[in-house]
């Protein structure tokens, strides 16, 4: 194997632009695969905050219709098309993040807190019943004032009404679990379901975001960055991919590749989406201000005390 590296702008040319020695070549791609590795999980999150979006853009635009007294005019089965669609969306993803971080972190203190978690475990529950039964039967959405003062239409909530459901078409041990947390209730809240789903996984997101594994991220990105600044302050003019040769093999090119946009993405993605942000901050609506205020909170103040408890405790 050749003990040093030659990388140049361009393979037509044989202008060499900078050499690296073999033992530092040797470190990209194990740098690269922890990258990545980190880079699934952001991934995964990501997805799940913006099917969160996608469901509370539906809420929130009915919510609209709703105010200027237009709702009642809508396709309903447009309308159950769009909850359903999204809903599904963000419970599937849920799915995929919770056997994503069982079966590939290391970390069983963090598997178990997804398993036991409840709000979580609803959102798993409803995702069984979409997949395996039907569609929720969204009945008609119910219109209301957070303000007592206020007689606007100002909210819609999409609720399902447990009767309608065909609970009975559950496997057994599936079935067992739907009942456990939907037997008692009469009505379920959809937009609650997911919310409060949403703001237990951003608590375990942090949690993830604090084991070993995202230090040695953090080295790993330091040290291709490193690289980085080395290619490109000599001249080439892209890092990922950009071309070399092994010193004993000059007609034998090769592309390296250096997950620089894959740090970008991650680094970016922990900075827009700490803990307890909520999605409906990006949201543009006609909606009053205090109705938008109230939508901004995804939990009920009960249920965001008990967050912030429990953040307050870890620490």
């Amino acid at each position: 194997m050749a003990d040093k590296y030659i990388f140049v702008n361009d393979p037509q040319e044989k202008t060499p632009i900078y050499e690296m020695s073999k033992e530092e070549f040797q470190k990209i791609e194990p740098a690269n695969a922890k990258v990545f590795e980190v880079f699934h999980i952001e991934e995964l999150f990501a997805m799940l905050v913006d099917n969160l979006y996608a469901f509370n853009n539906v809420i929130f635009t009915y919510a609209d219709k709703a105010r200027l007294k237009s709702v009642f005019s809508d396709n309903y089965f447009q309308k159950r098309l769009d909850v359903n669609r999204t809903a599904l969306n963000f419970f599937a993803g849920l799915s995929l993040y919770q056997d994503f971080v069982r079966e590939r972190i290391k970390a069983p203190e963090i598997a178990d807190s997804l398993l036991q978690n409840r709000e979580i475990q609803r959102c798993i529950a409803m995702r069984n019943y979409i997949q395996h039964v039907e569609s929720f039967p969204v009945i008609s959405c119910t219109s209301f004032s957070w303000c007592d003062l206020n007689v606007e239409l100002s909210s819609v909530r999409f609720r399902v009404s447990t009767k309608d459901l065909k609970v009975d078409k559950l496997r057994k041990g599936t079935k067992k679990a739907f009942d456990k947390f939907f037997e008692e209730d009469e009505q379920i809240d959809l937009y609650e379901i997911l919310n409060q789903g949403m703001g237990e996984v951003q608590l375990i997101q942090s949690q993830i975001r604090k084991l070993p594994l995202y230090e040695e991220y953090s080295q790993s990105k330091a040290f291709l960055l490193d690289i980085e600044k080395k290619i490109t302050r000599r001249g080439i003019s892209s890092i990922s991919p950009c071309y070399y040769y092994e010193s004993d093999d000059e007609q034998n090119w090769k592309t390296c590749f250096v997950a620089m946009d894959t740090i970008k993405f991650i680094d970016e993605n922990i900075s827009h989406y700490p803990c307890l942000s909520s999605s409906a901050d990006k949201f543009i609506t006609t909606a009053p201000t205090d109705f938008v205020d109230k939508c901004r909170r995804s939990f009920s103040p009960a249920t965001r005390a008990a967050t912030v408890k429990q953040i307050q405790k870890k620490k």
